[in-house]
């Protein structure tokens, strides 16, 4: 035979249990428990059903704490005073009996009726996966299941108004067995029930609030069965809902919460319009930047021809000129570098443009000197001209200054083919220094305009990305990267012209890019008002539906004062147990 472990539930002791066992005693009394000071008496109501839950009468004992006149309601089978000899006057449904028989020690009495019970109970067996009778159990040996269904039967039909639930009497009710051990292992048990293993025994306990229904399942394993009455108490009680954890739960606490969650949502929607905004300044931040790169690729050419034309001719311009950093890196998560490039980029064009303008300046003393080495040339020129024309007038009367006179006139071809050369080498001066001038003009009022348009741009960008973080739940964008670089004046010019362009062509992805986060914050802010107006609104609307419907249960426990007749003002208890077998 498979040995079976007992089920995990098994030795944990709960107040659900214990308040099952304290319940269970109590049903071997043969008196009623003391009535609520705030009334009149106490009614406690005694049935015995059958083992499959059938109920055809009860036994009530009404108990009263009082010296004078007791006057009580209700239709009774029969009578009988538990307290003395005195017989009651019975008129119809009331009863009265004659004062001085209540006091401290109580005056009893009880009566048989056949009044329907509020709360119905129907109990099913099944032996080994098959239905089963009761007498058909008893001394098997296999797998038993009890099902027992309980039913709230005090609806009338009314409803609550938001929760469309019914409004009955709730009835708080305790089911116990009391098993052999040696006879039965409990193989399995619903998660809010309990098991207290008591020396050789098991005491089952399982609570509910049947609304309407409620149905409890235990299943054993058991040898030579046989069953112990099964022990039932129900008591008219509000539900262990909201309304009836005050100690523990702040219900205006609640009820603010879901106030403040609705405004909380409109915050969230609040933060999204202005995230919206934010994204939407970005992306014309970005549009900025496009142009600016724009401008960088073409003052970027303009340098480059012109540095091209001055290449052959100014190598010292070519040396001296320094590479510069105009890479673009993480465009939307690390601008500052970006700003930080741009400012380097700013400040080598103007030591490029100072540059310029030193060799501008120097090609103007050039061609100063120039000027005055041709003047120097021309007054030597009219000096030799002025000694030949002496030495020929001198070898004319002195052949012996033939020679001087000669070698004088050879001087002067000489002096006139340098002052030749010279004018030639002032004229290419002076292009050249034209040329710089020119050149200079170009760089500073194209490329160095650009950069420093483009330098702009970007800090403007880079605090509007600021300002974006800083409130939109730390998104970080991730740009393409712009790079370029800068070598000599004529090579770096080409590198800046293609980082520049690379960096105009991706600029349209990150507008893109912007595009499509806007599109999400759209959906975002579309599914916050969603869940403003689906979520959030009909929970509190559910909550406070539950809170009404829980109050209207409380109201209807309250008023239930009694089983025999509504005139009482009793505190009212259900006793029940099957037969067994």
């Amino acid at each position: 035979m498979m040995q079976l472990k007992p089920h995990k539930n098994v030795l944990r002791i709960t107040a659900a249990a214990a308040a099952a066992a304290v319940f269970a005693a109590g049903f071997s009394g043969s008196a009623a428990a003391k009535p609520n000071p705030e009334r009149q008496k106490s009614e406690t109501v005694y049935a015995v059903l059958s083992n499959d839950g059938a109920y055809t009468g009860a036994t009530v004992v009404n108990c009263f704490y009082t010296d004078g006149e007791i006057v009580d309601y209700g239709e009774y089978a029969s009578v009988e005073n538990l307290s003395g000899p005195d017989a009651p006057v019975i008129d119809g449904d009331k009863i009265t009996w004659p004062a001085g028989l209540g006091g401290k020690d109580g005056f009893y009495y009880q009566g048989e009726t056949q009044k329907a019970l509020p709360v119905s109970f129907e109990i099913a067996y099944s032996l080994n996966g098959r239905t089963a009778r009761p007498e058909e159990i008893t001394g098997r040996t296999g797998e038993l299941k009890i099902d027992i269904t309980m039913r709230n039967n005090t609806g009338t039909g009314e409803t609550d108004e938001l929760t469309g639930r019914e409004i009955m009497t709730p009835f708080a009710v305790q089911i116990s067995f009391s098993l052999d051990g040696a006879m039965y292992t409990v193989r399995d048990i619903p998660e809010t029930a309990s098991v207290v293993k008591a020396g050789s025994g098991y005491t089952v306990a399982y609570s509910a609030f049947p609304l309407p229904e409620s149905t409890f399942s235990l299943m054993l394993f058991g040898t030579n069965m046989a069953l112990e009455p099964i022990s039932i108490v129900a008591i008219p009680k509000a539900l262990p809902g909201l309304d009836t954890f005050g100690d523990y739960i702040d219900i205006d606490a609640l009820t603010s919460g879901a106030d403040d969650m609705l405004a909380g949502a409109e915050d969230m929607k609040s933060g999204a319009n202005e995230l919206l905004n934010g994204l939407k300044e970005m992306k014309n931040a970005a549009k900025q930047t496009q142009s600016g790169l724009k401008s960088l690729a073409s003052g970027a050419s303009s340098l480059e021809n012109g540095a091209d034309a001055l290449y052959t001719n100014i190598k010292a311009l070519e040396t001296s000129a320094d590479s510069f950093y105009a890479g673009m890196s993480a465009f939307a998560s690390s601008f500052a570098s970006f700003d930080t490039g741009m400012g380097t980029l700013e400040a080598n064009a103007a030591a490029t443009a100072k540059t310029i303008s030193d060799l501008s300046a120097l090609a103007a003393g050039v061609d100063g000197g120039m000027g005055q080495m041709c003047a120097g040339l021309e007054g030597l020129a009219a000096s030799n001209k002025t000694l030949a024309e002496n030495a020929a007038a001198l070898a004319a009367s002195d052949p012996a200054a033939a020679p001087l006179a000669a070698g004088l006139n050879a001087q002067q071809d000489a002096i006139m083919n340098m002052t030749s050369s010279a004018g030639s080498l002032k004229s290419s001066s002076a292009q050249l220094g034209a040329g710089l001038v020119q050149f200079s003009a170009g760089f500073t009022g194209d490329f160095a305009a650009g950069v420093s348009q483009l330098r702009a741009a970007s800090a403007s960008l880079y605090a509007s990305c600021l300002q974006l973080l800083d409130g939109a739940y730390g998104i970080k964008s991730a740009c393409g990267k712009l790079r370029g670089a800068a070598g000599t004046l004529s090579g770096g010019a080409d590198d800046v012209a293609e980082g520049a362009s690379e960096a105009a062509a991706q600029a349209p992805q990150l507008i893109e890019a912007l595009d499509r986060l806007i599109d999400g914050m759209w959906r975002l802010k579309d599914g916050i008002s969603d869940l403003d107006e689906d979520g959030l609104r009909p929970l509190k609307d559910d909550f406070d539906g539950m809170q009404a419907y829980l109050n209207a249960l409380s109201e209807k426990a309250e008023s239930y004062r009694s089983f025999m007749d509504g005139r009482n003002n009793a505190s009212v208890q259900f006793i029940l147990k099957t037969k067994g077998f």
